[in-house]
Formats: structure tokens, sequence, C-alpha cells
């Protein structure tokens, strides 16, 4: 798991970042309206915010802290996440291949997450936050490469 923590964020980033570079300028393929992008972005920044909140009341209320790997993922998602959507609100024309190929990534990612904490619960029977804020960011990303 902590390969994931540490690998997530940053991939997806770069992804988006070279997708933006070495592309040529092009018609939109999509026919997507930027507001639906941009409130499942803000949604999916919320999740990551909420689920920083969780971890911050496990270690300081409950006094239990998970590993550190966990906390640099957290972070990091909320950094990449603010960073497509900053880039989406500045944008007057965007490119959606490179926001679709990050949807698609984050998808990926959180759908591995989501079953490696379902399959820790099962052995260690933690809360079922955990997998749950997973589901719903595969769910949201997901939607998002849909729309």
């Amino acid at each position: 798991m902590w390969l994931l923590d540490y690998t997530q964020a940053p991939s997806i980033g770069l992804y988006f970042l070279v997708s933006q570079i070495a592309t040529l300028r092009r018609p939109m393929l999509f026919d997507v309206t930027k507001c639906r992008v941009s409130a499942g972005l803000i949604l999916l920044t919320l999740l990551h915010v909420v689920d920083t909140l969780r971890y911050l009341y496990r270690v300081l209320v409950i006094k239990d802290a998970p590993a550190q790997d966990y906390e640099i993922h957290l972070f990091s998602s909320i950094m990449v996440t603010a960073h497509l959507q900053l880039n989406l609100h500045k944008a007057r024309s965007p490119l959606w291949y490179p926001y679709l190929g990050a949807f698609v990534m984050g998808a990926g990612f959180e759908g591995i997450r989501c079953m490696i904490s379902v399959r820790d619960l099962a052995v260690h029977h933690g809360g079922a936050t955990r997998p749950m804020l997973s589901f719903l960011k595969v769910s949201t990303s997901a939607t998002l490469s849909i729309l």
C-alpha cells in the first residue's frame, strides 16, 4: 500500500503536465461543459479533504496513528486535484484528453486502493470509512471520465 501512497498523485500530476505539453492544439473531442467537470473536481477535492480530516481525527483524538505514507498520499492528492481545478478554471477552451486521462488514472489507482482497504478491513476489523471514501473517489473519477 505504501507504494500506491507515494506514486498515485505524482503519476497523475506528471501525466497531466506531460500530456498538456506534448499534445498539439486540436479541436475538442468531447462535448463537455466546464461547469460539470469543475463541479466533479471540487467534489473530488472535498472527498480528499474529508479523508484528511478523518485521518487527523484518528491521530489527534483516538491516538491511533496510521502510517505516514497515507498522510503524504492525502496531501499530495489534494495538491494535484487543486492543480487540475485551477488549470481548468483559467483555460478558455481546455483540451479534454489530459483531464480524461487524469480521471481514468485516478479511478484506476483509487480502485486498487479500495480493494486493498476492503481486504485490510476484513483482516483487521478496522473502520469502514476508508473503503467507503475510496469508493466515492473511484465513483467520482469514473463519472468525470464518462462526462
